[in-house]
């Protein structure tokens, strides 16, 4: 465990004074005894910042009891600055809001449990517009294991316990759709069973404009499985149906096109021997060995080629057997 400044006051002027740095390399912070890191140029700039190394000691904050990156603001109160609820202070912190756009300290107080949480930038303004001013945060904000869990829709099916049908509450469904353009959850009940299903982004568009309106969606809307039968033949099969006929259609006019095409060739052959020494010439002609598969097996010469005596290839060779050239 790291050793605070309190405790080893004489063991820190003697490690600074010597070696100029903290015995381990931290100091504590004096409201809620956390610990942070402070060695060389970052050392001299605190202490330069706080007047003294001795006052650098008794007053140093850590960032979260300072009220974040960059607070410098010394008429906040201590109680407020320092890691203690709200409770009893809720005049000041509202007051510090309304003037920097932030609460004095970065957690917020369960009016229950006491327990705090994290609370700066986005994540706060949220929060106070949901319960509608920072003064009703302050006093109504309870932590998730004090909160009372979601009410249950009566039938729904598993998985939907944290969210709520929408029945008698369509008035305030359709002025939170008209400000926000989507629906306070991502599920929309059944009016007949009560099944959730989810509706968001442009899934939920269409079928607002399907339906005619947020309103009749939220009246209106029936899950799959209490759907009538003939809705169900309409939308799901009619539509297959009718894409298997088109497509049936255009494969049956492909092959029609393919039995009516008539292709008209006009083939003539070459005689190729010694006796059609035209022939022979016009095919070999441009160094064109006509029959390179028997040059290559004996071995890059003509032997027993029929065409060697008219043909124009200049690499045309024979090759003589070098036993009968012996005898």
């Amino acid at each position: 465990m790291h050793k605070h400044q309190r405790d080893n006051r004489a063991e820190f002027q003697r490690s600074f004074k010597e070696r100029h740095k903290f015995p381990e390399g931290r100091i504590g912070c004096t409201c809620c005894d956390n610990f942070t890191v402070m060695h060389n140029e970052s050392l001299d700039r605190w202490i330069s910042k706080a007047g003294s190394f001795d006052k650098l000691l008794d007053t140093f904050q850590c960032q979260g009891c300072r009220g974040g990156k960059g607070s410098k603001d010394p008429s906040a109160p201590k109680m407020v600055i320092a890691a203690v609820h709200q409770e009893g202070h809720e005049k000041e912190w509202v007051a510090y809001y309304k003037e920097h756009d932030k609460f004095p300290h970065l957690k917020v107080g369960c009016i229950k449990c006491k327990s705090l949480v994290s609370m700066f930038g986005d994540n706060l303004k949220k929060r106070i517009q949901r319960f509608g001013g920072p003064d009703k945060l302050l006093k109504e904000f309870e932590c998730r294991d004090c909160r009372a869990p979601a009410a249950k829709a009566p039938g729904a099916t598993k998985g939907a316990e944290v969210f709520v049908h929408q029945r008698g509450h369509e008035k305030e469904w359709v002025e939170f759709f008209e400000k926000h353009k989507k629906f306070p959850q991502k599920k929309v009940g059944c009016v007949d069973c009560n099944h959730l299903t989810d509706m968001f982004s442009t899934n939920l568009n269409n079928r607002i404009e399907r339906f005619g309106g947020p309103m009749q969606l939220l009246t209106q809307f029936q899950c799959r499985a209490c759907r009538p039968e003939s809705a169900k033949r309409v939308v799901n099969k009619g539509v297959k149906r009718g894409r298997k006929a088109v497509r049936e259609e255009h494969i049956e006019a492909l092959k029609e096109s393919a039995r009516n095409l008539k292709c008209e060739y006009n083939i003539t052959t070459i005689p190729l021997d010694d006796k059609h020494q035209g022939a022979v010439e016009e095919v070999t002609r441009g160094n064109n060995c006509w029959r390179p598969d028997m040059f290559l097996d004996n071995g890059r010469a003509c032997n027993g080629c029929s065409l060697f005596k008219h043909c124009l290839c200049s690499f045309k060779r024979i090759k003589e057997d070098k036993k009968s050239s012996k005898r």
